[in-house]
C-alpha cells in the first residue's frame, strides 16, 4: 500500500529557512490546501512581545480554542491572521504548524525587532 507524502511548511526569511510540521487538524489541512502550490509573501509585524503577525491572502474556517502557544508555533487567529510565535502566550487561536527545536533567541535573531518579511510555501516529505 502506497502512503501519502506529508506536507512540510517552509518559512523563508532573508537569511534562513525554517521547516515546520503541520498539525493534524481541519484548519491546518485547509491552510495546506489553500497554500499549495503557491508561495505567499507576508509582512509580519511585532505584536505583544510574543509573536510576529501578518494577514493571509485567504481566510480559513475553523474553531479557535483557548490554547497556549509555544516558541516555533505557527498559529491562526480570526480566520486570516497568521503568527510566528517566539514566546509562550495563551489566547484564542488555532495551531497550524510548529518549527521543531527552535528557541526564542533563534527566532528573534532571524525575524529581528519590528517588521519581518517572510515567504511561506509547502514542500513534500519523501
Amino acid at each position: 500500500m502506497k502512503t501519502k507524502n506529508k506536507a512540510v511548511l517552509v518559512i523563508k526569511t532573508e537569511n534562513k529557512t525554517f521547516y515546520a510540521a503541520l498539525f493534524d487538524n481541519p484548519a491546518a489541512k485547509e491552510f495546506a490546501e489553500k497554500l499549495s502550490p503557491a508561495q505567499i509573501k507576508l509582512d509580519l509585524k511585532e505584536h505583544g512581545g510574543y509573536e510576529k503577525a501578518g494577514v493571509l491572502p485567504f481566510r480559513i474556517a475553523g474553531p479557535q480554542s483557548f490554547t497556549t502557544a509555544e516558541p516555533g508555533d505557527i498559529v491562526l487567529q480570526d480566520g486570516d491572521r497568521i503568527s510566528v510565535c517566539y514566546a509562550d502566550y495563551t489566547c484564542g487561536l488555532t495551531r497550524l504548524a510548529r518549527i521543531g527545536g527552535v528557541t526564542k533567541d533563534e527566532l528573534l535573531s532571524e525575524l529581528g525587532m519590528g517588521e519581518a518579511k517572510v515567504k511561506m510555501n509547502l514542500e513534500w516529505d519523501e
